[in-house]
Parts: structure tokens; C-alpha cells; sequence
């Protein structure tokens, strides 16, 4: 069974085959960019499955709710479009390590990732921890100020800032 696992950034779509091959191909940072990329590669390779890493917030039905840097991706329903499996990007790091990286036979795996914004990936016993709305555990998207509703972009900018300055001290190893 051939699996083709996609990355969407703010720059390029990353995407790699369970059999091997791997690449990036940039994209001119629209949906209509994305997508005319994704279904190339989906075209090109054939995949049996295909499984979609997001940066931000994919709710239930594999739609982009938010994500600060991919802001053109909102709303887009990246299940519907593709028949794939579509889950915040660093869920998927999380289910990567418990398949095959450092989480290797323990129940519980938590990671966190770092980069321009925080994410965090949580599996228990195998399955990959959603939350009743599909976006559990976005610690860059934390509400720091109760009486707002959502975080605001100066919060998120906060979360930012603490992770590149933790990274600067190497107080986070990568």
C-alpha cells in the first residue's frame, strides 16, 4: 500500500512516501498554490492513502479553523479535497515519534515542537489525542487574558518570542 504524507508550510509543501522518496516544492503562499501542488503530487505518486500535517488549528472534518501563518489556507477543507487523513502538524510529529522515533513502544507520547510558532502532539496508546473539537493541545494558541475570547496576536506573539529566546539560551535542544 502506497502512503504519501504532506507537510503544508507557509513556503513550501513538504511530502514524503513511506517507500522512500522525498521532497519539497515551493508554492507561491495562496490555497489555490496548495492545492494545485497537492493534487501534482497526488497525481504523479498514486498513493493508496494520503495524510495532510497542517500548522495550526484543523478541526474534526479536517478543515484549517486558524493558523497564523498559512492564513489563506482558513476554511479549506483539506479532507474533502484530497480524501486524506488531516491533523495539526505537530499531532502528527507526535505520531511519528510513537510509530517510529523516540516514543517507540511507550503508551504515552507528548511533544512539543518549536519553530515560528509552539505546537504540541499528544498519543495515547496509539491514537493520536484530539480533543472533542480536533485542536487539544496548541499551546501557541493558549488564551493568556481570560476576557478575551480567543488569543490575541500580541499573545501569540508572546508565545513566539519565549520559544525563539529559549531556543537562543539553549534552554530546548533541538
Amino acid at each position: 500500500m502506497r502512503t504519501l504524507g504532506l507537510d503544508i508550510g507557509g513556503t513550501f509543501v513538504k511530502w514524503a512516501e513511506i517507500e522512500g522518496g522525498r521532497g519539497k516544492i515551493r508554492t507561491n503562499r495562496s490555497a489555490e498554490g496548495v492545492i494545485s501542488v497537492i493534487r501534482g503530487l497526488i497525481e504523479e505518486k498514486k498513493p493508496d492513502r494520503v495524510g495532510i500535517a497542517v500548522a495550526g488549528l484543523v478541526d474534526l472534518e479536517g478543515r484549517v479553523r486558524h493558523s497564523p501563518n498559512l492564513r489563506w489556507m482558513e476554511g479549506i477543507n483539506l479532507r474533502d479535497e484530497f480524501d486524506a487523513v488531516v491533523l495539526n502538524d505537530a499531532t502528527v510529529a507526535a505520531y511519528g515519534e510513537y510509530r517510529a522515533g523516540a516514543g517507540r513502544g511507550r503508551k504515552v507520547v507528548l511533544t512539543v515542537t518549536l519553530g515560528t510558532g509552539i505546537g504540541g502532539g499528544l498519543v495515547v496508546s496509539g491514537m493520536p489525542f484530539i480533543g472533542v473539537s480536533g485542536v487539544a493541545l496548541e499551546p501557541g494558541h493558549m488564551i493568556i487574558n481570560p476576557m478575551e475570547s480567543h488569543a490575541t496576536a500580541e499573545e501569540e506573539d508572546v508565545w513566539r518570542l519565549i520559544s525563539h529566546l529559549m531556543q537562543l539560551k539553549g534552554i530546548i535542544l533541538s
